[in-house]
């Protein structure tokens, strides 16, 4: 998620199903665990997700994932505390 959020970076989430495109969240995929994506699509039972860094592609992103899958909505990064 390169430049918004860092490796390491401390983050607030919340579970809603609030989501709209454009809106950061994390995303339970099974084996690889949870992941940090932008929604860029989205209807009723799916979400498509992209990563604000376009010159690293990702294996999760431009494909439908269950809208139950995403476990929370980014609200705030707590990284300018560490830093």
């Amino acid at each position: 998620m390169q430049p918004s959020l860092a490796s390491g970076d401390l983050i607030l989430t919340r579970r809603t199903t609030g989501i709209a495109v454009g809106d950061i969240v994390v995303v339970d995929v099974g084996d690889a665990g949870k992941i940090i994506k932008r929604v860029s699509e989205l209807d009723a039972e799916t979400v498509v997700l992209a990563g604000d860094n376009s010159r690293l592609a990702s294996s999760f992103c431009d494909y439908p994932h269950k809208r139950s899958t995403i476990v929370g909505k980014f609200l705030l990064n707590f990284s300018f505390l560490s830093r």
